[in-house]
C-alpha cells in the first residue's frame, strides 16, 4: 500500500473515534491536556493527559440510578453494580477486577445515585490498558453469576444496615415519606433484603432486564486520565470501549416535583439517635442549572453563609444559638426540581428558642431581598471565583476522574472544571427569582433530636416522625424579631478581571 493510501486508511480509521471532538476548558494553572470526544457507539469520553502521572484513573458512569427503580425491586440499581463485579464473559472469577486492581497499585469501588451509576479505579499506570479491559469487559459482558446473589444481597444489606441509624438517612427518609408520594424518591434506593430477598431466579430475571433495558452505549460517559499522550488515551478508549452496545435508548428524566403544595408549610418533627438537637429549613426550588455562569444560588449562599458581626450565621452564634450551620443549594436534587436547605446544629440554648432562630432566617431573607442584591457583592464572589480559577491546582488522577463525572450528565464537557468559577453578567432579577421561592409559604421545617415526639415510624430507617401544619400565628410572630441583622459589606478584591 502506497503512503498516501496509508494515510487514508489511517484517517477512516479514526473517523467515528473522532467524531464531535474538542476539549475541556480549563484554568491557566492547569498543565494538563483535555480532549473530548464521541466515540461510534455514542459513549461521551473524556481524556486527560499528564506525562508526570505514576497512576492512573477511570471512570465509567451510566445515566442510570436509584430513581429508575422499579417499585417491586427497589435496591436493583444498586444490586446491580455489586453483581458487574462478579465476574465477565472474558473474566470469569468473581472478584478478579478487583483483586488486580489492588495487587497492582490502585484502588477500586462505584456508587449508584439518584440518576447515575459510576464505577471507577486507579492502578499504577503501566497496567491501566489491563485495567480497562477488565471494567470494559464487565459492563459488556457480566455473568450474573446465580451462585453470587446471596452474598452481593447481604453486602447490600450491610451497607443499608449502616446507614439506617444515621442522621442524615433518618431525615432523608422522613422528607421522601412526606413529600409527594408519587417521586421515586421515596424507594429505598440502596436496597435490603426485604426488597431484593425473592426467588433467585425472580431477582436475576429483574437484574438482567434492568441491564438491558438501561446499560446502553449512548447513556454512557468514560472519563481516561494517565500519562500517556491523547492519542494513546483515544486509542485505548476506542481498543476497549467503542464495541459496547448501542441500544439507542433515552435517558428517563424525573418529570414530576418533589414536593406538593400539600406537603409545604408543615414542621416535620423527626426523632434520632444523635445527642445534639438539629433544625433544618427547607425551601423547593426550580431546576436552574443552566443559569450557572450567573452563579444566583453562589451568590446567594456566599450572603448566607457569612460570618461578618451581624451576619445571619454570625449573629446566631454570636448568641450562643448554634453550634455550626450552612446553607446549600441543590437544584437539581430531586430530578425535576431541587431544594435549598439552612441547617444548623443547635446548642441547648439555641434548642429552647427556636421561635428566635426561625425569626432571624426570614427576615435575613427579606434583608437581603431589600438590601443584598447588589453588584458589588457580586464583583467580589466574581473576582474570588476567577482568582481560584486562576491558581486551580490539578487533582490526583482518581479525584481528577471524579471531578469531571460529578456532573457530566448535566454539564457540556467544554465546562465540567470551569463552571464551579465562571462568573459571568450581574442579573439581579435571576437572584431575586431564586430568593422569592425563599418565602413562607413555601417552608418545611425540621426538628431533629433525641427527645421529639413521634407518632409515625420510618420505613426502612430506625427512627419516626410526626407532621404538623405550621400555623398563620407563627409566621406572623416570625415577622417579628428583637435581632438587628446587617448584610455584611462587599469586600473590593482586586484581580486580573476587577483591576483597571
Amino acid at each position: 500500500m502506497n503512503n498516501r493510501l496509508k494515510k487514508l486508511s489511517l484517517f477512516c480509521f479514526l473517523l467515528p473515534l473522532l467524531a464531535n471532538a474538542g476539549t475541556v476548558n480549563k484554568s491557566p494553572a492547569d498543565p494538563r491536556e483535555y480532549e473530548t470526544f464521541t466515540l461510534k457507539n455514542g459513549i461521551e469520553v473524556i481524556t486527560v493527559s499528564d506525562p508526570s502521572l505514576a497512576t492512573s484513573a477511570a471512570t465509567l458512569s451510566v445515566g442510570v440510578g436509584q430513581f429508575q427503580d422499579p417499585k417491586n425491586a427497589q435496591g436493583i440499581a444498586h444490586f446491580l453494580e455489586h453483581m458487574i463485579f462478579m465476574g465477565s464473559e472474558k473474566y470469569k472469577s468473581p472478584n478478579e477486577y478487583m483483586q488486580f486492581i489492588s495487587e497492582n497499585g490502585g484502588q477500586t469501588n462505584a456508587y449508584t445515585a439518584a440518576q447515575q451509576t459510576t464505577y471507577l479505579f486507579s492502578i499504577n499506570s503501566d497496567k491501566f490498558p489491563d485495567a480497562l479491559d477488565r471494567l470494559s469487559s464487565a459492563i459488556k459482558a457480566p455473568l450474573f453469576n446465580g451462585d453470587m446473589v446471596e452474598k452481593e444481597i447481604n453486602a447490600v444489606n450491610s451497607e443499608w444496615l449502616l446507614r439506617r441509624q444515621s442522621e442524615p438517612f433518618i431525615r432523608s427518609r422522613a422528607a421522601a415519606m412526606t413529600g409527594n408520594p408519587n417521586h421515586p424518591r421515596i424507594l429505598l434506593g440502596v436496597g435490603n433484603k426485604e426488597t431484593l430477598s425473592v426467588k433467585r431466579e425472580i431477582l436475576l430475571k429483574e437484574l438482567k432486564d434492568f441491564y438491558n433495558k438501561y446499560y446502553s452505549s449512548n447513556i454512557m460517559k468514560l472519563v481516561l486520565v494517565g500519562n500517556e499522550s491523547p492519542q494513546k488515551l483515544k486509542r485505548l478508549a476506542k481498543k476497549y470501549f467503542a464495541n459496547i452496545k448501542n441500544k439507542k435508548i433515552d435517558r428517563q428524566k424525573i418529570n414530576i416535583p418533589a414536593y406538593l403544595p400539600t406537603n409545604l408549610k408543615k414542621n416535620i418533627y423527626i426523632k434520632s439517635k444523635e445527642k445534639s438537637s438539629g433544625i433544618g429549613i427547607e425551601f423547593p426550588i426550580k431546576n436552574n442549572l443552566e443559569d450557572w455562569k450567573k452563579k444566583p444560588n453562589q451568590y446567594l449562599a456566599k450572603i448566607l453563609n457569612s460570618q461578618e458581626k451581624n451576619s445571619l450565621m454570625g449573629k446566631l452564634d454570636d448568641e450562643g444559638y448554634i453550634q455550626g450551620g450552612q446553607a446549600s443549594f441543590l437544584p437539581d436534587a430531586w430530578g425535576f426540581d431541587g431544594s435549598m436547605f439552612i441547617d444548623l446544629n443547635l446548642t441547648e440554648y439555641g434548642e429552647q428558642n427556636k421561635d428566635d432562630i426561625i425569626s432571624m432566617i426570614f427576615n435575613y431573607l427579606n434583608l437581603i431581598s431589600e438590601k443584598g442584591i447588589t453588584l458589588a457583592h457580586f464583583n467580589e464572589l466574581k473576582a474570588t471565583n476567577n482568582i481560584a480559577y486562576e491558581n486551580y491546582s490539578s487533582l490526583p488522577p482518581l479525584q481528577a476522574a471524579l471531578t469531571l463525572t460529578d456532573r457530566i450528565f448535566e454539564i457540556e464537557p467544554v465546562h465540567l472544571i470551569e463552571y464551579e468559577y465562571i462568573t459571568e453578567d450581574f442579573d439581579a432579577e435571576l437572584i431575586l427569582s431564586v430568593l422569592s421561592q425563599m418565602k413562607p409559604e413555601n417552608v418545611r421545617i425540621y426538628h431533629v433530636g433525641p427527645n421529639e415526639e413521634i407518632n409515625q415510624q420510618l420505613q426502612f430507617a430506625d427512627g419516626g416522625y410526626r407532621v404538623e401544619d405550621i400555623e398563620e400565628l407563627d409566621f406572623i410572630n416570625w415577622k417579628k424579631s428583637q435581632y438587628a441583622l446587617a448584610i455584611p459589606d462587599a469586600e473590593i478584591i482586586e484581580d486580573n478581571d476587577t483591576a483597571s
